[in-house]
């Protein structure tokens, strides 16, 4: 199973992309903050750089949750990318994070939902990527290199120590893949992306103090 998976997480696309008329990805929406690289944007997609339209939906609601979007990747003079909202559900893989991305610390992440499962993980180095896999899959935010971290079963937890030599200052994106096995075998999704700054400080915590 194992090997399947990351078969399929390593799938790639040469070149850039063509913009896609319809996009489905799982993620965090997040405040955009002010200013904006294209002014009327109010939120974002978590981690990464894109904009989100609201298309007339309100999405306050759903701030800082993982939710599943069904977008229109829109095209214009704005130099970001920016998918408009026509839809949001719950979400068909999540990924959380747990811990300090310090070198030589331990971090926690836990991929679901909690259902009978197989779960795996995995990270790339540098600016996030922008693969549209389409619907189920969703969006493979990592870029080539991407180093799989390992599998999991129905709790999808792992512990990962951030290797001692990493530089600080440099950035990782880390991703899920998530495959349901039972009672709907075969549903397969890629979670929500995470970025991580490497950091020489705070001091490490204990995975156990997570909560997951």
């Amino acid at each position: 199973m194992r090997n399947a998976l990351a078969s399929l997480l390593l799938l790639t696309v040469p070149g850039v992309p063509a913009l896609a008329q319809g996009v489905h990805l799982n993620a965090v929406i997040e405040p955009a903050g002010a200013p904006t690289i294209c002014p009327g944007h109010q939120y974002v997609v978590s981690s990464t750089g894109i904009l989100l339209d609201d298309g007339g939906l309100d999405l306050a609601p759903y701030v800082g949750d993982i939710v599943h979007l069904d977008t229109l990747d829109v095209t214009g003079t704005c130099p970001a990318r920016i998918l408009q909202v026509t839809a949001i559900t719950a979400p068909t893989a999540t990924l959380e994070a747990c811990g300090v991305p310090r070198p030589g610390c331990p971090m926690r992440f836990r991929v679901g939902p909690p259902t009978i499962s197989q779960n795996l993980l995995a990270v790339s180095i540098g600016d996030q990527g922008f693969v549209n896999l389409g619907d189920p899959l969703g969006v493979l935010f990592l870029q080539s290199p991407i180093i799989v971290l390992g599998s999991a079963g129905p709790g999808g937890i792992f512990d990962v120590t951030v290797p001692a030599l990493s530089p600080a200052g440099g950035s990782i994106q880390v991703q899920g893949l998530h495959v349901e096995v039972g009672p709907i075998t075969g549903q397969i999704a890629l979670s929500n992306p995470i970025a991580l700054n490497l950091v020489f400080g705070p001091a490490c915590i204990d995975p156990g103090s997570c909560g997951f």
